[in-house]
C-alpha cells in the first residue's frame, strides 16, 4: 500500500495527530508529558515549527502547526523518534510506540483555524477527563484563557488576534465553550481521515496544484525522491510522497 500524499508548502497549517500502537498509553505520568512538550522547543529551533495549539491525551496527541518551511515530515519524524527513544529506554521496551508515522490534515486557516483549535482544546472534556478545558494541565488552553505568558515556541497571537484588541482571552474562552462543532465532529470521526479540511475554494486550489503536478505542467523535478515543486506566484509548493 502506498503512503499517503503529504501536501507540504511554506506557511501551511496542519492538524497533526498520532496514537499509541493498539491504543496503548503513551504518557504514564507528568514527567512523560513534560518530556514530550520539551521537544517542541527543538522543533521550533531546528525546523522553525510554529506550534499554535496542542493537547496531549493519555494515548494520543493533537498539535496545530504552521510550517514556515515545507518540512512537516522531517519535523514530525524527529518528534516521534526522540520521544520513542526516551519511552523505550525508560520503560525498557523495544518496539514501535506509535501506530504509524502520524496523521496530518491540511487546514484552511482562513475558515477553520479557530474551530480546529477549539476542537483540540476540548478533547479532555469530551473524554470526561475534566469538566472544563482550563482544568487540564497538558494542553495549550491555559495560555489562551489565563494570564500566563506562553513559551517562545507557542504562537497564540495568530488565533487570539481574531478576538479584537481587548479581552482576547475571555472572548476566546467563550468561543471554545459556546457549542460543539458538529461539522468537525463528523469530519474527525471518519475511519479514513481526509487530507484537507477547508472550504470548497480552498480544496479547489489544492486540487488545481495536484492537477498541475499530475499533468507535468510547469513542473521542475529537483531530485529522484518523487519530490516536485510547483511555482504559483511567489510561493513554492512542495508535494512529496513521504
Amino acid at each position: 500500500m502506498s503512503r499517503p500524499l503529504r501536501l507540504l508548502y511554506e506557511n501551511a497549517w496542519y492538524h497533526v495527530m498520532n496514537r499509541g500502537a493498539d491504543h496503548a498509553v503513551i504518557f504514564h505520568n507528568d514527567n512523560d508529558y513534560q518530556i514530550f512538550i520539551n521537544i517542541f522547543l527543538r522543533l521550533h529551533r531546528r525546523y522553525r515549527f510554529e506550534i499554535n495549539a496542542y493537547c496531549l491525551m493519555p494515548n494520543h496527541y493533537h498539535i496545530l502547526i504552521q510550517t514556515p518551511l515545507p518540512n512537516l515530515s522531517a519535523g514530525m519524524r524527529h518528534l516521534n523518534s526522540i520521544y520513542t527513544q526516551y519511552y523505550n529506554k525508560k520503560y525498557e521496551k523495544d518496539r514501535a510506540l506509535f501506530r504509524g508515522r502520524y496523521k496530518a490534515t491540511l487546514v484552511d486557516a482562513e475558515n477553520y483555524l479557530l474551530r480546529v483549535s477549539r476542537y483540540i482544546h476540548l478533547n479532555p472534556v469530551k473524554a470526561f477527563l475534566v469538566k472544563h478545558p482550563n482544568e487540564y494541565c497538558w494542553s495549550s488552553y491555559k495560555f489562551y484563557s489565563c494570564c500566563i505568558a506562553p513559551p517562545n515556541w507557542l504562537y497564540t497571537n495568530q488565533i487570539l488576534s481574531h478576538f479584537g484588541i481587548k479581552q482576547q482571552k475571555n472572548k476566546y474562552s467563550l468561543f471554545v465553550m459556546e457549542k460543539t462543532d458538529q461539522e468537525l465532529e463528523v469530519f474527525y470521526r471518519k475511519l479514513k481521515l481526509l487530507p484537507i479540511l477547508g472550504s470548497d475554494l480552498f480544496r479547489k486550489q489544492i486540487s488545481h496544484l495536484l492537477y498541475c503536478i499530475n499533468n507535468a505542467e510547469n513542473i521542475r523535478v529537483f531530485n529522484k525522491k518523487r519530490c516536485l515543486l510547483f511555482a504559483n506566484r511567489a510561493n513554492f509548493y512542495t508535494f512529496r510522497k513521504s
